[in-house]
């Protein structure tokens, strides 16, 4: 391949990866708002509450787990994230 050549093949795989995301974008857009639920009184004002997730599944797809088998506890005040890979099929 030529230098053009390969100048051509960059930008049109540019010009792909654009589209794609123009496509995701344009579907997020198409999304449909939530209601807002109006709270009449705040379940956290007393400033302690705890989450605990016992053999917890979870697939996009049936038979296709992205989370399986978790179990956590998260103790009131702390941090927590779930961080992993995203986009990839």
């Amino acid at each position: 391949m030529t230098p053009t050549q390969d100048i051509i093949n960059f930008s049109g795989m540019l010009l792909l990866n654009a589209k794609s995301a123009c496509k995701r974008i344009e579907d997020i857009f198409k999304l449909k708002l939530e209601r807002d639920i109006k709270e009449s009184k705040n379940p956290f004002t007393k400033g302690v509450a705890e989450v605990s997730l016992s053999r917890l599944y979870f697939s996009y797809e049936s038979n296709r787990y992205i989370l399986k088998d978790i179990s956590l506890e998260i103790k009131p005040k702390s941090n927590v994230a779930i961080v992993g890979p995203s986009g990839k099929r």
